[in-house]
Formats: C-alpha cells, sequence, structure tokens
C-alpha cells in the first residue's frame, strides 16, 4: 500500500471515529434499543496482523562508473556495444591523437639525452688547491662574525648574576640605553653580613669562625653571627695638610645565620665577638664594637649593547635566580646585522661547495632533470595509454555516448558501465513511521516492470533531514538489494519495510475501534441494545486492530452504521456486513 492510500484510510477512519466520538459524548454509556439491521457488524476472529511501511522509488546499481577521456582526440573504434557484459581491463573504445604520439616520442628523446649529460660530468677540486683554501678561509670567518654577532644578539637580555633580588632599576621602559648603562642593582637577598671596626688590640683576639652576637639598634633585637673575614689593613684618613694616616680601625666581616630579623641594608649594630666560655656555659670574654649591615654580594648590572629598553621582565624586590631573565632591549641594527652574517656565511658554504664538488652540484641539478624528463615520459606514457579507454569494473555497458570518428575534448563522458550484482533504491518516510525504522530491517521489493518478481532488501541509509511540503514532512531511505534478471536503473520499484507481525491474534476491522475519553472501545449489540465495550488492543496497522483485552472469538461488533432498508451482501466472513475484508490484501494486512 503507497504512503498516499494509507493516508487516505487513516483520514477516512478519523472521520468515522469524530462521528462516533461525537455521539459517545452525547450518549455515554447508556443503551440504545437497536438491531443488527441498523449496523455493519462484523465478528472477532483469530487471523494473521502486520505493521509495514511503503514506499515508490527507482532502482540504481551501487556501482557506476562514467568513462571520460583524458585528452582530447577523435573516436577511432568501439569495441562493444550497449548491453555488453564486459570484464575489469576489457578495452572499450580507440582514441586516435597525433599531437600525444609525437609528444611521446619528444619526450622520450630528451630524457635518453638527460641520462648522457648525467654521464660525462667531471671529478671535483684537490685539497691543496689555493682557490679552495681561500674559500674554506672564507667560511671560518663568516663562523667568527656570526658568533660575534649573536653573542651581541644574547646581550640584548639582561640576566641575573646569581640568586639574587632587583634593589633598584634605574631605568623605565623606552629609555635608550647605551653600551655600559647602569640599568639596575642587584644583590643577594637573603644573604646579609655586617661590617664592624675593631681595634688593633681586639683584632689580635679574634679569629674566623668566632661566634659573634649581633644586636640590631634598628630592631632593637639580637642575631647570630660569625666571624667570615677579618681585614688587617687599617682604615686611612686624611688630615687637614693632606697627609694620610691610619685610624687604628680595622675591618672584621661577619656573617649573619639563621636570622628571622626583618633586616635591611644599613642598620646599624653593635657586634659582640665571644672569646670563650666557662663550663656553665657563661661567656668569661668577648670583644666588642660598633658595625652596619650590607649585603653579602652586590652587582651593579650595566648593558653590554646599546638600544632601547623593550620589557621590563623582573619587578624591584622579586627574588630570581641566576640567569633569570631581568630586562629585554632592542636593537634593529644587531638584528640585521646576525641576519647578514648568516647569509655570508650560506654563501662561503656554498662557494665552497662548488670548488669542493662542482660536479657533485652539477650531479644533483642533473639528476633532477633526468628525474623531471622521466616524469615527462611516464606523464605522456599515461595520456597515450588513456587514448585505449578500458573497464574499471566488471559490468554491463549501459551506455555509450559518442560514435566513430566523433571529435571529442578532455574530461569528456564516454561511456557508462554499471555493475547491477547490488542495488539499491530510495523511497520516501512520514515523520510519524520514520523512528519506526532501524538499519538493517528488511524490506520486500516489488518492481514494476518485472510482474511477480520480489526481491529481498534491507535498510543501509536513514536520513536525519527531512523535507516538508504542504505541512507534510517526510525523509528519504536507502535500501540496499541484490539482483535479478531484466533489472535496470531507474526501474520503479515498491519497497515494503516490515515492523512487526503476529500470527493467530484475535483482530478486528480498524473501523470498528472508537476512543472515549482517551480509551479504546468497541460497540456490541446485546439484548437488541447498543452498547459500549471498553478494550485493550496491540498492532493497529489502519486495516485490522488487534485485541489483547476485552473480546472473546466470535463476538459480534458493529463497524458502522447502515440504513433499514441497506441490502448488506455477506461474502467469506462470517457476521461481516458489506464486503469481504479477507479479500482485500490477500495474505498481508496492512
Amino acid at each position: 500500500m503507497s504512503f498516499l492510500t494509507k493516508r487516505k484510510i487513516l483520514i477516512i477512519c478519523l472521520a468515522i471515529v469524530a462521528v462516533i466520538t461525537v455521539s459517545v459524548t452525547v450518549y455515554g454509556n447508556r443503551s440504545i434499543k437497536a438491531t443488527s439491521s441498523d449496523y455493519l457488524t462484523a465478528l472477532v476472529q483469530r487471523g494473521s496482523i502486520e505493521s509495514s511501511i511503503d514506499g515508490t522509488g527507482t532502482l540504481n546499481p551501487s556501482q557506476r562508473y562514467a568513462l571520460k577521456t583524458k585528452s582530447e582526440g577523435t573516436v577511432e573504434e568501439i569495441f562493444v556495444t550497449e548491453g555488453a557484459n564486459v570484464k575489469k581491463g576489457d578495452p572499450i573504445m580507440r582514441i586516435s591523437n597525433d599531437e600525444i604520439a609525437l609528444q611521446t616520442e619528444k619526450t622520450q628523446l630528451e630524457w635518453e639525452i638527460a641520462c648522457n649529460d648525467l654521464e660525462t660530468l667531471s671529478t671535483p677540486l684537490s685539497e691543496d688547491d689555493f682557490e679552495r683554501q681561500i674559500a674554506e678561509l672564507d667560511v671560518e670567518q663568516c663562523k667568527i662574525t656570526l658568533e660575534n654577532k649573536e653573542s651581541q644578539k644574547d646581550n640584548l637580555i639582561l640576566k641575573a648574576p646569581f640568586d639574587g633580588t632587583i634593589i633598584d632599576y634605574e631605568l623605565t621602559e623606552g629609555e635608550s640605553v647605551n653600551s655600559g648603562t647602569l640599568v639596575a642593582t642587584f644583590a643577594t637577598s637573603d644573604k646579609m653580613e655586617v661590617i664592624a671596626d675593631f681595634s688593633e688590640r681586639d683584632l689580635n683576639s679574634i679569629s674566623k669562625s668566632m661566634e659573634v652576637r649581633v644586636y640590631v639598634k634598628g630592631l632593637d633585637d639580637y642575631c647570630k653571627g660569625t666571624v667570615e673575614e677579618i681585614s688587617f689593613d687599617s682604615y686611612l684618613k686624611s688630615d687637614d695638610n693632606d697627609r694620610t694616616t691610619s685610624t687604628g680601625t680595622f675591618e672584621v666581616i661577619i656573617s649573619i645565620t639563621n636570622s628571622t630579623l626583618a633586616l635591611r641594608p644599613g642598620m646599624q649594630t653593635y657586634n659582640t665577638v665571644i672569646m670563650g666560655r666557662d663550663d656553665d656555659g657563661k661567656v668569661i670574654s668577648f670583644r666588642s664594637a660598633d658595625g652596619y649591615i650590607r649585603y653579602c654580594q652586590t652587582e651593579e648590572l650595566k648593558t653590554e649593547v646599546s638600544g632601547t629598553i623593550a620589557e621590563i621582565l623582573s619587578q624591584e624586590g622579586q627574588k630570581v635566580n641566576e640567569g633569570t631573565p631581568l630586562l629585554s632591549i632592542t636593537n634593529d641594527e644587531i638584528d640585521r646585522q646576525v641576519k647578514e652574517a648568516k647569509v655570508q656565511l650560506a654563501k662561503a658554504e656554498e662557494d665552497l661547495a662548488l670548488l669542493l664538488s662542482p660536479e657533485e652540484n652539477t650531479i644533483k641539478n642533473q639528476e633532477l632533470k633526468v628525474a623531471e624528463a622521466h616524469q615527462d615520459v611516464l606523464t605522456i606514457s599515461e595520456q597515450l595509454d588513456s587514448l585505449t579507454v578500458l573497464a574499471p569494473i566488471d559490468g554491463i555497458v549501459a551506455n555509450i555516448a559518442i560514435d566513430p570518428g566523433d571529435a571529442i575534448t578532455s574530461q569528456q563522458e564516454l561511456a557508462v558501465i554499471s555493475n547491477f550484482s547490488e542495488n539499491y533504491m530510495e523511497i520516501s518516510v512520514d515523520e510519524l513511521d520514520i523512528n519506526k525504522l532501524k538499519f538493517g530491517q528488511e524490506a520486500s521489493i516489488e518492481i514494476d516492470a518485472l510482474p511477480d518478481t520480489f526481491l529481498k532488501g534491507k535498510v543501509t541509509g536513514i536520513a536525519y533531514e527531512g523535507d516538508s511540503n504542504n505541512g507534510v514532512t517526510t525523509y528519504p531511505i536507502t535500501l540496499q538489494t541484490g539482483t535479478i534478471e531484466g533489472i535496470k536503473a531507474g526501474m520503479t520499484a515498491t519497497a515494503t519495510i516490515l515492523l512487526e507481525k503476529k500470527d493467530d491474534v484475535l483482530r478486528i476491522p480498524a473501523e470498528a475501534l472508537l476512543s472515549n475519553n482517551g480509551k479504546n472501545m468497541v460497540r456490541i449489540i446485546k439484548d437488541d441494545e447498543l452498547q459500549m465495550e471498553p478494550i485493550k488492543v496491540g498492532i493497529n496497522n489502519g486495516l485490522w486492530v488487534e485485541i489483547t483485552n476485552g473480546l472473546e472469538e466470535g463476538e459480534q461488533i458493529v463497524v458502522a452504521t447502515t440504513t433499514s432498508s441497506a441490502e448488506i451482501q455477506m461474502n467469506g466472513m462470517p457476521g461481516m456486513g458489506g464486503y469481504d475484508r479477507t479479500k482485500q490484501r490477500p495474505n498481508k494486512s496492512k
């Protein structure tokens, strides 16, 4: 049954149901005096019922090749006729092209000449050749120049000389700098030391690694230290007559250990060097002197190249590790010089290579010429071979588009070869049925031009985008099928996809099914009274309805209302008035 036929039946059934529903609404479940002559009736019977989807489309081969030319020419001879069976590789036709024939001879000759030239190349220069030595020195000089320029480029990034902290930046982003410009002060961030001035008398009692108690005046707190270094050169001073004399004090460097105080450079200290302790650990001998705190290591960072400060990468007070980039400098001239040095080195190396192995370079060029000439031979040979058109697959010559003597152009279609061992067709399915389909579902396919023949098929494609027309959306479905003698591309066929089938079940005509407040109902005549009976249903294919509960086999139900004068013929179905439903679709209830 086609999609449109099913739709008409559905519309008629809905109209009948609508009329009966109005009657049910008015009369409810009240009994109505009735006789069987007033109604078209049927008996509940057992039988088969199936649900399926039909659709019409055209058959096409799964394999179809359109043979086209690769070059222009004239059709010289055709070896097959339409409808002929061919095997892959069988000749189909021959095309003539004098230009391709001449070009084949030319490219072959050019390839042979290139091969001969490749064999005549000479040997490279010897090692003691003066020109070679000059070229080698030129390469070495260019390498040195490039290394110097790249070293200058590396200096465009100023890096931390050791683990520490940036104390102060002298410049900001965008400022110009020269080589040797002070840009920042860098110091150890977590290592402090004290510079204390001890007298000559005290100095003789102090030695390295002695314990020191450091009192930080500004913090009014103590920290521990050890004598790190002793200077035996006294501080000098000048008098009013510019005479230099000793101050009598000497510098002692004290390293501070494990301090948790917030120490800052320049803080004043009072430092006590422990000379000795008694058995109880009490200090019995010491030497003291004033001093001040400073970083253990400080370095002024200066540029090694000129340029413009592009970006400050680490901020003041930030702790960084050795080698961390602190700021970057831009200098277009240095970048240009690096590129120029690379070009000069590449040229020098290339010149040396030409001197060392002139034939090697020539060989490479000649080898390239040979390869190009050989490729030309292959290309023209392929075009020459294409003048004899071969079958790309096993199949049938479905169409020949040219005749002997015809002039053809490149990419013109010559013939079509199809393989009908497998075919496909597309049908349109209503949006109400599309979700009932699954990949692999079997289908029975009937070909209009081949009566009483059926093919088996299966669903291989379900579209997710549909086509809407007059408020109805349909979706294309692809079915894969086999073959049969006489099948041809474009033949019209009808496919029936079986959704569900049940045998030996109770069933009633679909026209007898009513709906009342969402419940499925039928009408029965009992004691000459029309009554509504609730039922439960299964498959409903628009013609038959499966009864799962509420009716028994042989019960009489009302299908439709008749006139008292109507003469109803009972043909084939006991208790059924008006027509024999079993003859509507033999062996196939829809």
